[in-house]
C-alpha cells in the first residue's frame, strides 16, 4: 500500500479534504455541513493521507496556540483504510 502524506494542492483536494472530516467526525452526529470547520483554518496546517497519490484516505489539522505549543485536531481516517 503506498500512502503519501502532504497539504492539499487543489481547490478539489481541498474540497475532499474537508468532506472527509464531515463525513467521519460531523455526519455520524447528525452534524451539517460547514460545521467540520472552524476560524482557524485559515491559519492552520492541514494534511492528508493520500492512498496511491489520489483517494484521500485520512486528514489531520495542526494549529499552533502559542510560540512553544501546538494542537492536533479534526483527526479523520477513512474505515476503509483503518
Amino acid at each position: 500500500m503506498d500512502i503519501i502524506i502532504r497539504q492539499p494542492q487543489t481547490k478539489k483536494e481541498m474540497q475532499d479534504y474537508y468532506d472527509l472530516r464531515w463525513r467521519i467526525l460531523r455526519s455520524p452526529h447528525g452534524q451539517p455541513r460547514g460545521s467540520e470547520k472552524d476560524d482557524l483554518e485559515e491559519i492552520s496546517i492541514h494534511l492528508v493521507a493520500y492512498y496511491e497519490e489520489k483517494t484521500p484516505a485520512a486528514t489531520g489539522r495542526a494549529h499552533f496556540n502559542s510560540d512553544r505549543e501546538a494542537q492536533i485536531r479534526y483527526m479523520a481516517v477513512d474505515p476503509y483504510y483503518r
